[in-house]
């Protein structure tokens, strides 16, 4: 007697189980990475034009996660330290990963609230409005590209508080005409963050 077959027969039957498989294991273990719009997206709060994300309620922390409307004419960029939400104020402790990511019409300098201690990947990347002065206190980490091909930064880069810098940090930024200043301190410089 003949044994059962399925509807496509057994050998396909079990190269489908198999491949199925493979789809769930490799879905498990290299997940997709998020795009950056997707990432942008999430968001506990709005104030004055900007998206934040909580990182503590204990510490009244948050994330600047970006500009609800991205500039579409020169507009200065007037970061602040605080944000409010209901009554409640939060210090500003991170700019998050690509918060103005290719945001041209930014112009002018930046200056970092002091209250920021991280600068996340691609934060400022390809910003090439730029035109003035950086200034920034950040006393933890600048990722990776966070200022990537902002080649409009002017004067010096006094980095005197950092304790690690990202793979190609301020790649391309051939605007500044002073010095380099760095904390002996420092724990690590990323792969090309100057060049």
């Amino acid at each position: 007697s003949k044994s059962p077959r399925g509807f496509f027969g057994a050998v396909p039957i079990l190269s489908l189980l198999a491949l199925a498989t493979l789809c769930v294991v490799a879905f498990t273990l290299c997940p997709m990475q998020a795009d950056d719009s997707e990432a942008a997206g999430k968001y506990d709060f709005v104030a004055d034009g900007f998206k934040y994300k909580i990182i503590s309620e204990t510490e009244k922390t948050v994330s600047l996660i970006g500009p609800v409307n991205p500039p579409t004419s020169p507009t200065p960029l007037a970061l602040r330290g605080e944000a409010t939400n209901e009554s409640t104020t939060y210090t500003v402790t991170i700019i998050g990963d690509s918060a103005f990511k290719e945001m041209e019409y930014y112009t002018g300098g930046i200056e970092i609230p002091t209250s920021v201690k991280t600068i996340g990947d691609y934060a400022f990347y390809k910003c090439s409005g730029f035109s003035g002065t950086l200034t920034s206190m950040v006393t933890e980490k600048i990722g990776n590209s966070a200022f990537s091909e902002c080649s409009g930064f002017t004067g010096s880069l006094n980095l005197q508080s950092i304790n690690s810098i990202g793979d190609l940090a301020f790649r391309d930024c051939s605007g500044f005409t002073g010095g380099l200043t760095l904390p002996s301190s420092i724990t690590g410089i990323g792969d090309y963050a100057f060049i």
